[in-house]
């Protein structure tokens, strides 16, 4: 990285994909905000600079600073560990490390002491169990589909489902399927062997299940019609709602720090709308972390409880 585009890089500040840090920190510092960034989104550390000041301190002993960054990354302090690179750059003359961490979706990455962060904001803090649960679903670490329901038997599967399924593969891809039922529904990943048995799995009991609310009453589908044909805001989720801002889903991760979101909201028939400033994004960029615009409080108390959705073009 040249002196110029260091200098436009610190001059944003800390947030939640930059970090400056002294280049006397300690390795197990160092590690939690690989775990925090890597768990995140893709960030960069750079080793060398104040992070109050934003000037330069430079590097005294570049060996040790190179071996703290790396064993920071390793197994000694993280689990797995850490993919890095580290660049050497300069900032007004000062020597100046610059470690990238891309983003990792495949792991969960915890401390050596087991700690799993997140990076919100400025700050590596511990991630909440529904953060961690989203962050082991999102990158693959939970097969849900694949669990096996206990109650469940093959009985439960309607092959009619099954046969209707190869009359789509066969129009579909103009040639018969050639496994039997259970080897197709095995490769489907719908059914699971049990000892010397088969037994039918979540996914299973979703795509031909007889009755598959019996044993997933959890699961369900909301359809939203509209009427004509005009384009319609996109359908979004609240995390948390107060009266300053909200935690939402980012459509699409369409959405960046510093955009400003138009939020139209429904509240007992009545349609009104009001500009919100994304303050940041967490979870790789899946949701916002936003602050209303002023508004009067009768505003916002018809904002609390209502029906939600997302719409507006973003722009800073």
């Amino acid at each position: 990285m040249d002196e110029q585009a260091l200098r436009e890089l610190t001059e944003q500040g800390e947030g939640q994909e930059l970090e400056f840090k002294d280049p006397r920190v300690k390795p197990r510092d160092i590690a939690e905000s690989l775990v925090a960034f890597a768990n995140s989104n893709a960030a960069r550390i750079i080793i060398g600079i104040n992070d109050r000041t934003r000037k330069p301190t430079g590097i005294l002993d570049k060996e040790e600073a190179f071996d703290n960054i790396h064993r920071a990354a390793s197994l000694q302090c993280c689990s797995p560990a850490i993919n890095i690179s580290v660049d050497k750059s300069k900032y007004d003359g000062c020597p100046v490390l610059v470690v990238t961490i891309p983003y990792q979706p495949t792991d969960v990455f915890a401390t050596s002491s087991g700690k799993i962060l997140i990076r919100r904001g400025t700050e590596n803090v511990p991630a909440s169990s529904y953060e961690i649960r989203t962050l082991y679903s999102s990158r693959g670490k939970l097969n849900y589909e694949r669990q096996i329901i206990p109650e469940a038997t093959m009985r439960d599967l309607d092959l009619d489902l099954v046969k209707a399924y190869r009359t789509r593969y066969r129009e579909a891809r103009g040639k018969e399927h050639s496994l039997d039922n259970a080897q197709l529904l095995e490769n489907l990943g719908c059914i699971t062997r049990k000892e010397d048995s088969f037994a039918p799995t979540v996914a299973g009991l979703l795509l031909f299940g007889r009755s598959p609310q019996r044993f997933l009453p959890q699961n369900y589908l909301t359809i939203v019609r509209y009427p004509g044909t005009e384009e319609r805001p996109t359908l979004t989720t609240f995390y948390d709602l107060g009266g300053n801002g909200a935690s939402l889903k980012n459509p699409g991760r369409r959405y960046r720090s510093g955009d400003a979101v138009e939020l139209t909201f429904l509240a007992a028939g009545e349609r009104f709308t009001l500009v919100a400033e994304v303050l940041r994004t967490s979870r790789n960029g899946e949701v916002l972390h936003v602050r209303f615009a002023p508004m009067r409080e009768t505003t916002r108390d018809r904002i609390i409880g209502s029906l939600f959705q997302g719409t507006g073009q973003a722009g800073s």
